[in-house]
Parts: structure tokens; sequence; C-alpha cells
């Protein structure tokens, strides 16, 4: 059985409480591209919403600055423009990002043997 890693109190908080915040933005981003992706793929985005959905990453980016997920996330290329469908496999990489972050600081699971 593994132990949960242990953050400062009071960072655990703040952390928590931004967590919640930008969870709750990305899966309003993830919902509303997949809409999107679905009815139009290889569509591209404006570049309104790339900056508006590169401003929560950017701070999810920073959220999870010490977790060994950083190496795997990036932006959305604002000179570019990605397709809906490649916007959302950026935003699922984030998402899951996220959940990793979420069961190693804060989640109880049943471990087979008792609820760690």
């Amino acid at each position: 059985m593994t132990k949960k890693e242990e953050l400062p109190d009071l960072t655990k908080l703040l952390k928590r409480e931004e967590w919640e915040m930008l969870s709750s933005l990305l899966n309003a981003i993830y919902g509303e591209m997949q809409v999107l992706s679905k009815s139009k793929p290889n569509d591209a985005l404006n570049e309104f919403k790339v900056k508006s959905i590169n401003k929560i990453l950017r701070k999810i980016m920073n959220l999870l600055s010490d977790e060994a997920t950083i190496e795997f996330l990036e932006l959305l290329d604002e000179d570019t423009l990605p397709k809906n469908s490649d916007a959302v496999f950026i935003i699922v990489q984030f998402k899951s990002a996220m959940e990793q972050f979420n069961s190693k600081y804060y989640s109880v699971r049943w471990d087979g043997i008792g609820w760690e």
C-alpha cells in the first residue's frame, strides 16, 4: 500500500481551491469542445477561443508545475489555430493530469485492504 503524498496544510487547501475552480472551467471547455468536435471536427478554432482556452490551460500548467505530467502538457497553438478535434485531444491530456493530481493529493481510494 502506498501512502498518499502530503502537501503542507495551507498549500494543500489553496491548491485544492484552485484545482476545483480550474477543474470546473476545464470541464466546461471540454464539454463545449466535444460538441464542436463531433459536428465539425476539422474546423479550426478562432483566435478568441484559443486565447480563452489557453488562459485556463496556463493556470493549470502553473498548478501542476511540480508534477511529472507537466512534461506532456502544451498550450494550443495560437499561430496555427488548431482544429476542434486537436483541441479536444489537448484538453483531454489536461483533464487526465488534473485527475491524477486530485488522486495523488486529495482523493480517498479503496486499495483492496482499506481506504487510503
